[in-house]
């Protein structure tokens, strides 16, 4: 069993999240892909994604065309802000293959670090002929042209501050465009709970809020909380908050909600959604 000493949080489980793109393409076969990504920083070679430069690679398959591909895609699509039109659908529809690519397994304060560079090889198959992005492990789906959006903000974000408040700033910068690459909301489980995927691939707990504590089972204010609260706690930038019951009051709202932390109870503890660092309960205080 591989334990990441960075953040520890004691779970006996040896599942440590890792992230699998999965982007649909234009390429008859490897080779093809192969070819095509000479131009770039990455090379596909002996079911790798290599660097062009250095050691760093990542375990990739090449698959042929799947059926499912397109409503895969329409059931990922990111609701909150949608990306895929119904061109990116056509063209998802008439992919002649699919390249997927797994990162290593992270943990916490490495986590930032492999989704950005993750953002890097799914850029790299864009421009190489991939029509689209999803992300298997937390169900989120863009357009390549979101992707090439998301990539292009992580690198406006990097830089070395000068001042404490300058790195501070530049880190979120940087950590927003990795939250809209990965993280999934709202889900609406059975139970009428609004809740959110994909925090574990950030380093940070996810959150869940009860949509019976918003007067007409009001989605709108219930995500506005929900994601509001994921945005404004984000583990890198302030560590070791991500495990503390506190109270979060939204932007321009009287209303107060109080965060009680639990383990995630959603998923199996070896699936690619499963987070480890668990969830936060919000509650009305």
């Amino acid at each position: 069993m591989i334990v990441h000493e960075d953040h520890n949080d004691g779970s006996e489980s040896a599942y440590y999240p890792r992230i699998v793109l999965c982007v649909p393409g234009t390429w008859s076969d490897a080779a093809e892909l192969a070819e095509r990504l000479r131009a770039g920083p990455f090379r596909w070679t002996d079911s790798k994604l290599r660097a062009a430069e250095g050691p760093e690679s990542f375990d990739a398959e090449f698959r042929g065309p799947d059926l499912r591909m397109k409503a895969a895609f329409q059931a990922s699509a990111c609701r909150v802000r949608p990306s895929l039109t119904s061109a990116d659908y056509a063209a998802v529809q008439g992919h002649r293959s699919v390249a997927y690519v797994l990162s290593d397994n992270f943990g916490r304060s490495t986590a930032a670090g492999a989704a950005s560079r993750m953002i890097d090889a799914g850029l790299a198959l864009i421009e190489a002929g991939g029509i689209a992005v999803k992300c298997e492990s937390s169900g989120i789906a863009h357009s390549a042209a979101r992707w090439r959006e998301l990539a292009a903000r992580l690198r406006l974000g990097g830089g070395s501050g000068a001042t404490r408040s300058d790195a501070l700033e530049e880190r979120a910068r940087a950590w927003a465009p990795l939250f809209d690459a990965y993280v999934r909301l709202p889900i609406i489980d059975d139970n009428k709970d609004l809740y959110s995927c994909g925090m574990h691939l950030l380093g940070a707990s996810d959150a869940h809020v009860a949509l019976a504590d918003f007067p007409g089972d009001d989605i709108a204010s219930a995500h506005r909380v929900l994601e509001g609260f994921l945005r404004e706690f984000r583990n890198d930038l302030v560590p070791g908050r991500q495990e503390l019951q506190r109270s979060f009051k939204p932007e321009g709202k009287d209303d107060r909600f109080l965060s009680v932390p639990e383990p995630c109870s959603r998923y199996p503890e070896d699936a690619f959604f499963w987070n480890r660092w668990g969830c936060f309960r919000l509650r009305r205080a």
